[in-house]
């Protein structure tokens, strides 16, 4: 990273830790509040897509009124991938991005981000995620 390079960064590749850090704020205002930093600016705020997205990852629309602290560790990475899928970035670099997640909703998000055109690089325990390596490389 360079002061030179760090827009472009910014701007192409998205990064989700293991402790999706997010303000404590209500979901809504978060990612709106996301989508007002300079790198993100040009994806305008869309409520119907993030209505759409979030029955996509079976969360409930009443969660757009929670605090995050409010919410349980599977649903902040669904919302943190959610937020990637609005930024729309080309690389995506994931630590555990399914950790709290069952077996069940672990393999329907793989699915969901299998069909994505984005380059995934994911540290994960997870053995959900050999499936999805597979897919990519007999596709290449």
């Amino acid at each position: 990273l360079k002061h030179s390079n760090l827009s472009f960064i910014r701007k192409n590749i998205f990064y989700l830790d293991q402790d999706i850090n997010l303000p404590h704020n209500i979901v809504e205002d978060v990612v709106k509040d996301i989508l007002s930093y300079k790198s993100n600016r040009h994806t305008e705020y869309s409520r119907e897509y993030l209505l759409e997205l979030l029955k996509d990852f079976r969360l409930e629309t009443e969660i757009l009124n929670k605090n995050i602290k409010e919410l349980s560790g599977g649903e902040r990475q669904r919302l943190g991938l959610i937020i990637g899928i609005i930024l729309d970035r080309d690389i995506w670099l994931l630590d555990e991005p399914t950790s709290a997640l069952d077996r069940e909703l672990k393999e329907y998000v793989l699915n969901l981000l299998n069909k994505k055109n984005i380059t995934l690089l994911v540290i994960s325990h997870d053995n959900c995620w050999e499936g999805l390596t597979k897919l990519t490389w007999e596709a290449l």
